[in-house]
């Protein structure tokens, strides 16, 4: 194909632009070579057509996929402008959104620029150009101007509102145009308010829920009933066989997008009336958050929490608000032996909580031979909490065992602090006229960690499953009682809260007096828990 001319490529640019202006979602289509759904179409043209677009949707609908293309599709059509995005993190910013521009711009069929995506830029010219920011400096998005300028809000619920106020000071000229998309976590904040109808604000409004997407709307899947009806088993059949094969059946028109069987697992793991259910498969702010123990949008905003260092190695917070304590290696662990439940062991220093390790159908005796290999047995800043309860109590005497074995032996004797809880006992509990039993008292004491937003936490789907579905009430004698961990299996179809429980007893924070595996206790008395955050990365010693 013979080179074009300086003249005749600005003639082609002139031709792409003054064709696709008016239908920009075909150049998405034409130019961009994407696959879009009817929801994204409207999406794309509604971000051109007025200043502000709020959109708040379910889980995987494509919300950055399509954010990308308008990203490149309104730097491409309209000369001179600049387009903003940000993120709830900096990590979100660069491996979600930019992620997809760089793979927009290398997959188009009209190269706008030679120039490459760096890791958070474009540039065509310099007052034409795209950048995406942090939300961890608000002063960053002030001194934007252009003609043209568009700026995108990716996972909206979770930035903090000082953004807000900087997206309106940049954005104040009748050509500003502003793009807010992301799950509705959070019902409070500017997010929120960008919905509320009562309010005479010139706001296009979109919400999408998981019927409403193409793998639902393909197989006639318009409502809750129709989806249970289609995956509940006839009488005699089982439900994993019965559910294959209707997934089979299905059609699956974009794979990438939320699909049937997934929401009807979350049915039965999280319930309708929970605040994950509503926000993420619903895409609608929660109405009944009081019912789940944990607030949705912080424990999403715990996930996305990095432990990043500055230049001089302390960590700071990625999230405005957060500020994580650091401390000593501590340990939770959630025991079972021979069943489908697992042992869990969570690691954590201060909030900073580690990747969970879990193993299942081992003896107990080969469950304190793990343990003492996952932990420094001869460090004294060491603790572990651990479920005595049960199956648990074997585990607790077998440690305790091994560390008489090695001082007898004259080898080095085990350091590390061990605090058995036996969830069956009443005499456990710090707080008995406040909590109903050992369960909510330390899964309260969990909560506090995330309203207090000093918690990082690893995004893996079955600790974030557990942790949004676990409920809470005031029960008769008006105390607190959260979900007992048999009450949730039956709810849950036999899903066991493992990783949870093991979560909840690495922040448990101890006994008022420790002892060393070797230490035979003295009395209940002595080893009473106290339930408290931690404060600071100091274990007190009582």
């Amino acid at each position: 194909m013979p080179k074009l001319s300086v003249e005749e490529k600005i003639a082609a640019a002139t031709f792409i632009r003054d064709t696709y202006l008016p239908i920009p979602h075909l150049f998405v289509r034409d130019m961009l070579g994407a696959n879009t759904w009817s929801m994204q179409d409207e999406i794309v043209k509604s971000t051109f057509r007025y200043k502000t677009t709020a959109v708040k949707t379910c889980n995987s609908i494509g919300k950055s996929f399509i954010a990308a293309r308008i990203a490149v599709t309104f730097l491409t059509l309209l000369e001179g402008s600049i387009v903003v995005t940000t993120a709830p993190t900096w990590r979100q910013v660069t491996d979600v959104l930019w992620r997809e521009i760089a793979t927009t711009v290398k997959r188009s069929r009209y190269k706008l620029t030679s120039n490459e995506v760096r890791q958070a830029g474009l540039e065509i010219d310099k007052d034409w150009y795209a950048v995406g920011l942090s939300t961890k400096y608000p002063e960053n998005f002030f001194g934007y101007h252009a003609n043209h300028i568009l700026v995108i809000v990716d996972e909206a619920g979770g930035v903090p509102e000082p953004i807000f106020k900087g997206v309106k000071a940049i954005t104040p000229n009748a050509n500003a145009h502003v793009l807010y998309i992301g799950n509705p976590t959070n019902p409070s904040g500017p997010f929120f308010e960008a919905f509320d109808e009562s309010k005479p604000l010139p706001i296009k409004r979109f919400t999408i829920s998981a019927f409403d997407t193409p793998n639902f709307t393909a197989n006639g899947i318009t409502d809750l009933e129709t989806l249970l009806a289609l995956f509940t088993p006839p009488k005699g059949v089982e439900l994993a066989d019965h559910f294959t094969e209707v997934q089979k059946g299905l059609k699956t028109p974009y794979a990438a997008l939320i699909d049937p069987g997934t929401v009807f697992e979350r049915y039965h793991e999280w319930g309708t009336d929970s605040s994950a259910w509503q926000a993420l498969i619903m895409g609608q702010f929660p109405t009944q958050a009081e019912q789940s123990l944990l607030p949705l949008d912080l424990v999403i905003a715990a996930t996305k929490m990095a432990e990043v260092f500055d230049d001089t190695g302390k960590t700071y917070r990625e999230l405005m608000g957060w500020n994580i304590p650091d401390g000593p290696k501590e340990y939770g662990i959630d025991m079972a032996r021979f069943g489908s439940d697992n042992t869990v062991v969570t690691p954590r220093h201060g909030g900073w909580v580690e990747q969970q390790i879990w193993w299942g159908k081992t003896d107990l005796m080969t469950s304190a031979d793990k343990i003492l290999k996952i932990i420094d047995p001869l460090d004294s800043s060491v603790r572990i909490s651990i479920d005595d309860t049960g199956n648990g109590g074997g585990t607790t005497d077998r440690l305790r065992q091994i560390s008489r074995e090695e001082h007898a032996s004259g080898r080095p004797s085990h350091q590390y602090h061990l605090a058995a809880y036996n969830f069956s006992s009443k005499e456990f509990m710090s707080q008995p006229d406040k909590f109903h039993d050992i369960t909510s008292e330390l899964y309260w004491n969990l909560r506090t960690w995330f309203t207090d937003k000093k918690i990082s936490i690893p995004n893996e789907k079955q600790l974030f499953n557990e942790l949004v579905a676990r409920r809470w009430k005031l029960n008769t004698s008006g105390k607190i009682q959260v979900e007992s961990k048999d009450d949730y299996k039956k709810r849950t179809g036999g899903k066991s809260p493992d990783r949870s429980d093991s979560l909840a007893l690495s922040l448990s924070g101890g006994l008022r007096k420790f002892y060393t595996p070797s230490d035979t206790p003295r009395s209940s008395e002595t080893y009473r828990p106290v339930i408290r955050p931690m404060t600071s990365g100091v274990i007190q010693r009582f």
